[in-house]
């Protein structure tokens, strides 16, 4: 009898992990992974490979191959004050410095190093952007699955496979969301879309579409439901009440002031 208890426990314990493992960030990771690894393996690519680097502007031939952008992060992750120097148009791919800085803060000065931060980086930013958002899904009461169309969106792909900046862009923008809707920590929350300007800048506006149905719907299922709705009232005046609540708390969308259901 004894016996059977523990077998049981040790079966339960072992369903719990796996179901602590069976969520969308896990799924994308070993997605990423067998990604590059596949990549790697029929083209013959080398760490060095993913970045694209192209004979014209880093060995100055003009009859050489251009080469991709993830070229100028790891130009700028080498040697930030003389990056210039290999790039196409400098003034521009500086404004694109966190994500080469953050790669090379943590190749810790060793060069050989570079490519392997430039896709690790990458690929926890994805994996890390998509278990972010399916915990603010969750919360709001929707599946968490949903996330994978954030981790399995083309764009994260071609960006870790070609080490340019829209993963860790997207990651500072679910995170800066995350510290808004989820943590109420303002000040947080804009350093980190102001980091993702610096990263790719382009990629921001996605913050305010992303973060405003997740706000008004913690509205409603909290401090709505905490209002005072007193008896008698007229369904009108009680619209109204809720609108002007949601107003207060940053939801100014019309469609979502239309759609509230009293």
């Amino acid at each position: 009898m004894k016996n059977d208890t523990v077998a049981s426990a040790r079966t339960t314990t072992l369903l719990n992990s796996l179901s602590v493992l069976w969520r969308p960030s896990i799924v994308v990771a070993v997605l990423s992974v067998a990604l590059v690894g596949v990549v790697a393996v029929t083209k013959g690519y080398g760490l060095i490979d993913f970045v694209h680097l192209g004979t014209i502007w880093a060995n100055h031939d003009p009859a050489g191959t251009w080469g991709y952008d993830g070229q100028f992060y790891y130009q700028i992750a080498h040697s930030p004050l003389h990056a210039g120097q290999y790039m196409d148009n400098a003034p521009f791919r500086y404004q694109h410095i966190f994500y080469p800085l953050v790669v090379g803060v943590l190749s810790l000065g060793q060069v050989a190093l570079i490519p392997f931060m430039l896709l690790l980086v990458n690929i926890l930013s994805v994996v890390l952007s998509v278990e972010l958002l399916a915990r603010l899904l969750a919360k709001a009461g929707f599946s968490p699955w949903f996330a994978l169309a954030l981790g399995l969106y083309f764009g994260q792909g071609t960006g870790i496979l070609f080490d340019t900046a829209e993963p860790f862009t997207y990651f500072l923008v679910m995170l800066g969301v995350w510290l808004f809707v989820e943590k109420n920590r303002y000040w947080p929350a804009a350093l980190m879309l102001g980091l993702a300007t610096l990263s790719r800048g382009s990629l921001t506006t996605h913050s305010s579409a992303s973060s405003a149905p997740l706000r008004c719907h913690r509205v409603t299922t909290s401090r709505l439901m905490a209002a005072d709705w007193r008896p008698g009232r007229s369904r009108s005046s009680r619209i109204f009440a809720a609108r002007r609540l949601m107003q207060s708390a940053g939801c100014r969308s019309i469609r979502a002031q239309l759609s509230l259901k009293i």
